[in-house]
């Protein structure tokens, strides 16, 4: 009788995740993400100071993850220019000294997936008008919140952005300072409109 009851609760398991995999194909991931992803505990009180939002930005346990060291490797980089690849992992290993886990969610876009973000509206960039479709540009999110941060905690994250980027005297905009389109994960080489070919 136990190895039949057990065998059902596999059975239903099973089930239960072939159901929930179907579900997840029609779920828009980006939209998911950013209304799921995060700590609970962490967004109840927003950061004043930046010495706060270090704190709240701090997840020493998810860094000694195996999840974290997986997430490193995510992003493909085919296609990426060394220096924003470089850039990336100086800024990473930046973050994780202070604490902070963040990782490339994505370097180089193709035609498709960047005309998707456009007409969803996460993109003001057509194709050929964005750095990511040259592997000039990478996007950089929270292990645990993603994109869910505050203004205050995006900008200590673009201060030591900035600062790894003089530490390399390599000239990089940061998306947090983009008059049109906010977009503080966002970061790409200056100048890479003259390496694009047009």
């Amino acid at each position: 009788m136990q190895f039949v009851k057990k065998l059902l609760q596999l059975l239903l398991q099973k089930q239960l995740q072939r159901r929930l995999l179907k579900m997840m194909q029609k779920v828009d991931l980006d939209q998911f993400k950013s209304q799921f992803l995060g700590h609970p505990k962490r967004l109840q009180k927003r950061p004043e100071t930046h010495q706060q939002a270090i704190k709240t930005l701090n997840d020493l346990e998810f860094i000694r993850s195996r999840k974290y060291a997986d997430q490193q490797m995510r992003a493909s980089r085919v296609g990426a220019d060394p220096l924003i690849v470089e850039f990336e992992r100086k800024f990473v290993k930046a973050l994780k000294a202070y604490g902070i886990p963040f990782f490339a969610h994505e370097f180089v876009r193709d035609e498709a997936r960047q005309n998707e973000l456009k007409d969803r509206g996460v993109s003001r960039a057509a194709w050929g008008q964005s750095a990511h479709n040259f592997g000039c540009a990478v996007d950089i999110i929270h292990s645990t919140r993603g994109w869910q941060l505050s203004e205050l905690e995006w900008n200590v994250i673009g201060l030591i952005g900035q600062e790894t980027a003089r530490k390399m005297n390599l000239k990089i905009k940061w998306g947090g300072d983009f008059k049109s389109l906010y977009d503080p994960a966002h970061w790409e080489l200056e100048g890479w409109e003259n390496v694009a070919p047009f």
